[in-house]
């Protein structure tokens, strides 16, 4: 093997050189004398049966990736029917991640890789690499108006059914526009992060219109494809991923779960979320040219339009998502929550994930690269290594370069065979870890192929095995050490649950993993009068005796669990794309202390208000009950429920609040089986909203601060659930679990803050 690479020399290397390279031979395969695809017996075997089907092989397992994406697409739409595909997920996902940067070092010589940004993080230096990403951007833009001025026709589309097929073919995609964000910002997120990834979170609700289904993306696109014949089942349905629709395009599958993978683990994965979302809100050339093109097919470019002027790096979300990232980073300089290269170096990642997904590159591209490179050298080796007895496949070298063999046959049949067979050559290499392999140690320096390929041609070696995983257990170990986490994710690992049997175990905390499914209590319907009603009628409020206090142990657990009720609802773009789920999305936008909407959009305004003049989120809120009360603040959801509820330290009332928590938690993460009941019962915490804020008013719980913006928080809320009955009966068709979740609510509410239990009564 190793004169195998050192004849490639031959054009350009003396003769003794070349004599001494011979010399080194390898005891592989020596006794192979069996073909490893046609399993014949045979020294030399004929070209016509050495790997005929490589390329076929390599098709076959192109189209089984694709369709893994494509159930991975419906699977996490659904996710709460499919919890046990969260490990495959969760590798999948680090898997791509992989693949990005190590594709990112083969191109680091590309005038924009992120990768150049080295080690650190510089708002100045970031700011001047998107400018300069920006500006090619605008110059090719320029260029091709000057073609189109000159008479030029259309570049991206041919005709009209070309564009047809386009809009078709990305369906998959652009219908879950952002995703990416979707789970950032949630009620498992630790409290000094919630700054952070409410910013990141204004993205995913811009993007589906702040509740307004006429501007929610995924709707106007659904309406476009409508506008040209194309009508599809939402993306939760499985007939979306049937073969009936058409929609057969590879990569756009590859983009399209990878988009709903990154947001799946964003207690873990928030700098690469952050940096994706950074390339993703960029302004794209295509984006420039649909806008442009589609329209003079007759076809509404009005989506791409859209995008056009909200991603602005001014005041849209290009602007948003930079500023984002170096918040973050400032974060954890002053916190150390992390190593700061190592989490820049996992934005970096991120980034370039969603540069990876929005391009053509993979693992056959670079294994052509591969296999193209080392047939051109073979073509000026000539016969010089026949001294060798090492095998590549069962055939033997002289066999694989001679030059009957390259005359013969053509060079893609070649190509095919040989890099397949290489694949397969060990010691020389090992899928997946280039640097345990000898191939790459025998062209470094002091070995004795030094010199023989480029740096540029060595780095093509060196990411074509690196990406040749044959050991998925191994590819997160991999990621962590490629971004210099210290102890390879370990941690990490620890807490992401990855066995299949645990995921919906009693042993998974709901208040600190997402996603979780723990086991969940049975809706008790059958005990709750108003089930069977078909309209809403409230309860009077809440009232406790004056001689009576509130016991903030018992409130806390309810107050910081509670903004966990709706949020899942709306975590699959698709549920947004109706009436309700719109209305879903403004009242979570009021309890996450956004600025109320407007015709318009905010844009960088949110991140820009006056911090004089705050808008509290339901978090925030229940912090400023804390510090009111002179009660130490939690830094997450579980701090809240450890500490009111450790045994022997609090009331009855607080242990059963503690446990009423959980059973919440574990019905808000099945939002598709519980969705109505979950509405209801969100209304009966909203009757809890006003009893703390007459209490406030009263003096007590909060803030002044805190008490007008509470007041201002129902005030919003109070429209959206207005607004719920009639959308009730027209899309879901009646009332009955949205009357048990209000009552059930109330019910266990008024059980743990006004009426006296024991330790007796906890169920």
């Amino acid at each position: 093997m190793a004169s195998l690479f050192a004849v490639l020399l031959v054009a350009g290397a003396g003769v003794a050189i070349l004599l001494k390279y011979c010399q080194l031979q390898t005891i592989l395969f020596r006794k192979a004398t069996r073909c490893p695809v046609t399993g014949k017996n045979t020294k030399h075997p004929s070209w016509e049966n050495s790997a005929p089907n490589a390329r076929a092989e390599e098709e076959a397992k192109k189209k089984a990736e694709t369709n893994s994406y494509k159930r991975l697409y419906y699977q996490v739409q659904n996710l709460e029917k499919f919890p046990e595909v969260l490990p495959f997920a969760r590798q999948t996902l680090v898997s791509l991640l992989r693949q990005s940067v190590l594709n990112a070092k083969l191109q680091i010589h590309s005038q924009f890789n992120i990768l150049k940004l080295e080690d650190d993080h510089s708002p100045e230096r970031l700011a001047a690499f998107m400018a300069g990403k920006r500006h090619k951007t605008h110059v090719d833009w320029a260029k091709y108006q000057q073609r189109r001025q000159a008479g030029g026709g259309p570049e991206m589309f041919a005709d009209r059914e070309a564009a047809r097929q386009w809009v078709k073919q990305n369906a998959p995609l652009q219908l879950v526009d952002g995703a990416w964000v979707a789970r950032v910002h949630n009620v498992t997120t630790p409290y000094a992060l919630r700054g952070i990834t409410k910013n990141a979170w204004q993205t995913y609700c811009e993007e589906l219109g702040d509740g307004d289904l006429a501007k929610n993306h995924c709707h106007i696109y659904r309406e476009l494809c409508r506008s040209i014949g194309y009508e599809y089942p939402h993306q939760n349905d499985v007939d979306f991923i049937h073969p009936r629709h058409g929609l057969d395009n590879d990569r756009v599958w590859r983009a399209s779960a990878g988009h709903l993978l990154i947001s799946l683990f964003p207690n873990d994965f928030l700098p690469e979320i952050l940096g994706f979302n950074l390339h993703y809100e960029s302004l794209a050339p295509g984006t420039l040219k649909a806008a442009r093109e589609l329209p003079e097919f007759g076809i509404s470019g009005y989506y791409f339009a859209v995008h056009i002027s909200i991603d602005n790096a001014e005041s849209g979300h290009s602007a948003m998502a930079e500023a984002t990232i170096n918040t973050y980073m400032e974060h954890v300089r002053k916190t150390g929550i992390m190593d700061v290269k190592e989490a820049w170096r996992r934005v970096q990642a991120g980034f370039l994930l969603s540069e990876y997904l929005d391009g053509d590159d993979d693992l056959g591209k670079c294994r052509d690269a591969v296999a193209g490179m080392i047939h051109a050298k073979a073509g000026v080796a000539g016969e010089v290594h026949c001294t060798s007895r090492a095998r590549i496949g069962g055939r033997e070298l002289t066999d694989w370069f001679s030059r009957d063999t390259l005359s013969s046959v053509s060079s893609s049949s070649w190509k095919d065979d040989f890099i397949t067979a290489l694949t397969r050559s060990k010691p020389w290499v090992y899928p997946g870890d280039s640097e345990r392999g000898l191939l790459l140690k025998e062209l470094s320096w002091k070995g004795r192929m030094f010199g023989a390929f480029t740096q540029n041609e060595v780095q093509c070696l060196r990411t074509w095995i690196d990406l040749l995983d044959d050991d998925p257990t191994r590819v997160e170990e991999k990621y962590w050490k490629l971004v210099g986490r210290a102890d390879n994710g370990n941690s990490l690992r620890r807490n992401a649950m990855p066995e299949t049997a645990s995921l919906m175990s009693a042993g998974v905390d709901a208040a600190t993993m997402h996603p979780a499914f723990p086991p969940q209590m049975a809706i008790p319907v059958a005990g709750l009068s108003s089930s069977s009603s078909s309209e809403f009628v409230p309860f009077s409020p809440l009232h406790m005796a004056k001689s009576r206090k509130v016991n903030l142990d018992a409130l806390l657990p309810l107050w910081f669990m509670h903004p966990c009720i709706l949020e899942q609802i709306v975590m699959s773009p698709y549920r947004t794309t109706m009436p309700l789920g719109s209305s879903v999305l403004r009242l979570l936008r009021a309890e996450s202390g956004y600025m109320p909407e407007s015709a318009g959009v905010a844009g960088m305004d949110e991140q820009r208000r006056d911090p004089e003049s705050p808008i509290p989120s339901l978090t925030e809120l229940g912090l400023d009950i804390c510090r009111s009360n002179h009660v130490a603040e939690p830094t997450c959801l579980k701090d809240v429920l450890q500490s009111c509820g450790t045994a022997g330290g609090s009331s009855a009332a607080a242990a059963a609040s503690v446990d009423f928590a959980y059973v919440v938690l574990s019905w808000a993460a099945r939002p598709i089986e519980n969705g109505t009941f979950l509405l209801g019962l969100s209304r009966a915490f909203l009757d809890l909203e006003k009893f703390v804020s007459t209490a406030a008013n009263q003096g007590l719980l909060l803030s002044r601060q805190g008490c007008e913006g509470l007041a201002n928080m129902i005030e919003r809320k109070q429209d959206s659930f207005d607004k719920f009955p009639s959308l009730l009966k027209s899309e879901l068709g009646g009332m009955e679990m949205f009357n048990a979740g209000y009552e059930l609510g109330r019910h266990k509410i008024e059980r743990l803050l006004v009426q006296e239990i024991s330790l007796d009564d906890r169920d």
